[in-house]
């Protein structure tokens, strides 16, 4: 207890803390090892986990973006001949506003 109020106040045994810390790190380093080793193993596997799963999805999204494009491509195939049909274009030549007629004053001096 002293040890520790003499270290902390007057920093004088840092020398021999210094030297200690060189003889146990080694020590410790061996000992910290298979938890390192678990660590990192148990990260590879759940980021390999985690990246299957993220394929799995990945693939289920695929096919369901699939099935809208097929319907996008059938939808716009009817448009198409829907259009032709009734002879009208896909586009205007020129912008135009629409607009909804709420009222008319049936007026005769009124336009």
């Amino acid at each position: 207890m002293v040890l520790i109020a003499l270290e902390s106040s007057t920093r004088l045994l840092a020398p021999v803390r210094g030297q200690l810390e060189g003889l146990i790190s080694p020590v410790y380093l061996i000992t910290q090892a298979p938890y390192q080793a678990t660590r990192q193993l148990d990260e590879v596997v759940s980021t390999h986990t985690d990246l299957r799963e993220r394929n799995r999805q990945l693939r289920r999204q695929l096919l369901e973006l699939a099935q809208i494009s097929q319907q996008f491509v059938a939808l716009k195939a009817e448009n198409d001949r829907l259009r032709e049909l009734l002879g009208s274009q896909a586009r205007l030549p020129y912008d135009v506003l629409i607009a909804e007629i709420i009222g008319v004053i049936p007026a005769p001096d009124t336009h």
